[in-house]
């Protein structure tokens, strides 16, 4: 039986995951960022959401290519107003700037 082996080594703000078989002579390294990420829930009329998603998802994709803040819409089906932002407390606030910016 073959066995695989993984272990955490800590560095400045992030770990390094390795992952290994320990009878194959490669290992797979990922760097994963430990973020603080904080969630902030606005409500937004239902009617104006497609303002926020903007076309083909365009304004979604800005929001987070500017931010970094993933902004997350419930489905047209249902009746909440509640749109939720996701991501680094410094963000939130330019985010949310940006939501705002597109219903007004």
């Amino acid at each position: 039986m073959v066995s695989a082996t993984s272990f955490t080594v800590p560095c400045n703000n992030c770990f390094f995951l390795f992952i290994g078989n320990v009878c194959t002579t490669y290992v797979t390294v990922a760097a994963v960022q430990k973020r603080k990420s904080m969630t902030v829930s606005v409500e937004v009329k239902k009617t104006q959401h497609r303002y926020v998603i903007g076309p083909k998802g365009s304004g979604l994709t800005e929001i987070l290519a500017a931010t970094g803040v993933s902004v997350e819409i419930p489905p047209s089906d249902n009746v909440s107003e509640t749109i939720t932002l996701r991501g680094d407390p410094e963000k939130l606030g330019p985010a949310l700037t940006m939501v705002y910016a597109k219903v007004c």
